[in-house]
């Protein structure tokens, strides 16, 4: 029976933890939406921002103009890749906030590491339905007996 308790147990810290991880989850949807990326010259007279993926806004100020049309072209294209990297910054900072070490991004790069707890997990689940699996057979047997 100790077997069964220790099952349960299992089965309610996982039940406890993919809700808590659920709650994160919808939480981090929610500030992920307010994140905006931007990047501005030195002068100011450009401005990029990047949001949901792409470019956002582009504010170009008159004087801008002035520069030769390849020389704001990259400076577009630049300001651009800065404004995504914002963007990015502004994300990984959200999801070490809500997740720590846990943060999904981070087990996604470490494969070794993300492979170690697909086996954990696998290994986790596997003993879950053996034991299981014996329950429902001592159960039967029970019920054959009386």
């Amino acid at each position: 029976m100790e077997q069964n308790d220790g099952l349960w147990q299992a089965l309610d810290a996982m039940a406890g933890e993919a809700t808590e991880y659920f709650q994160k989850a919808r939480l981090l949807q929610e500030r992920m939406a307010g994140i905006t990326g931007t990047a501005v010259t030195d002068d100011g007279y450009i401005k990029v921002t990047w949001r949901d993926g792409g470019i956002d806004g582009l504010e170009i100020n008159p004087r801008a103009m002035r520069m030769g049309s390849a020389d704001l072209a990259e400076t577009i294209l630049r300001l651009s890749h800065e404004a995504r990297a914002d963007s990015r910054r502004q994300s990984d900072a959200v999801m070490s906030d809500l997740f720590g070490t846990q943060n999904p991004a981070g087990i996604v790069a470490d494969k070794e590491g993300l492979q170690e707890s697909i086996d954990m997990m696998r290994d986790v689940f596997t003993g879950a339905i053996g034991d299981s699996k014996d329950l429902i057979d001592r159960l039967q047997r029970r019920l054959r007996q009386d």
